[in-house]
């Protein structure tokens, strides 16, 4: 249902395709900035609590059904930026 470009796994069961360890499934990937999300993702997406939630905390919904995954390590980063979630400048270098 997502698969994440990029991101932080919290908690993830490995997964793997022969002799590649590309990816994992997710389970509670955090951040948003990079995905891809199937029509049943986005319809499951769309249900989540995304209104009270940060997005990335609100998709952990999404995961629960072993349908997500998240490359590793990831094809794409977050620069050191602003979080308006947080309120405050934040640098995920090396969690990510």
């Amino acid at each position: 249902d997502i698969l994440y470009l990029g991101g932080n796994a919290t908690t993830y069961a490995k997964y793997n395709q022969g002799d590649y360890k590309i990816w994992k499934v997710a389970r509670r990937v955090l951040t948003t900035h990079a995905y891809i999300m199937s029509r049943k993702g986005a319809e499951k997406a769309l249900q989540s609590p995304i209104d009270t939630e940060a997005v990335d905390v609100a998709l952990w919904e999404v995961q629960k059904d072993n349908k997500s995954y998240y490359y590793s390590p990831s094809l794409f980063i977050q620069n050191p930026d602003y979080s308006d979630i947080l309120n405050q400048q934040v640098n995920y270098t090396g969690m990510i």
